[in-house]
């Protein structure tokens, strides 16, 4: 606990000012001022640690994050939390597309070839160090095509 706590608030108030000004370096210093006095403090916490995910120091980020979310866990800082661990940890990801269309012939106004799409995207990152990691993808895409009004004999003029 500090013994003046306005001194707290006004190096808080410090951080704000140079970070509006984008004085990051000034900014962090008066963050971690305030939050090497009192961890405790959630607001000083989020800022600190929002400013060292925008200076891409996620892996402090996530230590400050960590050592308070044990003793005081906030929704607030759940989706800083998740940004955060997409940097400093292995990451799996996957998508999936599918597309059904259908063409249509003009002379007889019906469909006659149905097409499906299909798209899979798997993605693995891998952080090695800040702000480097490895980066591997497996992109497949398949095209099926189906005549649904096949033809049927010839169409055609028959001279008598």
């Amino acid at each position: 606990m500090l013994q003046f706590p306005e001194e707290r608030a006004a190096l808080e108030k410090l951080g704000d000012l140079y970070l509006a000004k984008k004085d990051l370096v000034l900014a962090r210093k008066y963050y971690e001022q305030v939050v090497g006095r009192d961890k405790k403090q959630g607001s000083s916490v989020k800022k600190l640690a929002d400013l060292y995910f925008t200076q891409r120091r996620y892996f402090q980020a996530e230590d400050l994050l960590g050592d308070f979310l044990q003793d005081a866990p906030m929704k607030e800082l759940e989706p800083l939390q998740i940004a955060i661990q997409e940097h400093t940890r292995p990451f799996l990801s996957y998508q999936y597309n599918f597309i059904h269309s259908k063409e249509n012939d003009p002379v007889i106004a019906q469909p006659v070839v149905a097409t499906d799409y299909r798209q899979q995207l798997v993605q693995f990152d891998f952080p090695i160090h800040e702000g480097v990691f490895t980066h591997t993808k497996f992109k497949e895409f398949r095209q099926k095509e189906v005549d649904i009004l096949p033809p049927i004999g010839s169409i055609g003029w028959q001279e008598r």
